[in-house]
């Protein structure tokens, strides 16, 4: 994977922008759609409207909970281990611990990859 978004505006490709990283856009006043792409992954299609002078901040992420779902799994993995191996617990904890949270980040990640990228506006930022 790249980490590189490549942002539209109107269909057209503007900027490509590495994650994390910060552009300035310039258009016009008025409506603009907005989308990224990331690789195989995309985002949905967001609608800017925008009057004279006024600036908007929009912010590119992950899909909802991706953020959590590292730490997550580096927590409960090892801590389901110690807990097994010390026979706390049995290997069927390991369904209702891992199931959920792997089959939502294999959801996002192989099937709806048209929404794997969130495009927001910051609202705080408008002017």
């Amino acid at each position: 994977m790249s980490d590189v978004y490549t942002v539209y505006v109107n269909g057209k490709k503007k900027k490509k922008l590495p994650r994390g990283g910060k552009h300035v856009l310039k258009v016009k006043r008025g409506k603009h759609t907005l989308r990224a792409k990331m690789d195989q992954f995309g985002s949905k299609e967001i609608t800017v409207k925008l009057k004279r002078g006024q600036t908007k901040k929009v912010v590119l992420s992950g899909f909802k909970f991706q953020e959590y779902i590292v730490p997550y799994f580096g927590i409960t993995v090892p801590l389901f281990f110690i807990l097994k191996n010390s026979g706390v617990i049995t290997a069927w904890w390991a369904l209702p611990l891992f199931l959920p949270v792997g089959l939502y980040a294999l959801y996002h990640y192989f099937i709806k990859t048209d929404e794997y990228i969130r495009v927001d506006i910051d609202e705080n930022t408008e002017e």
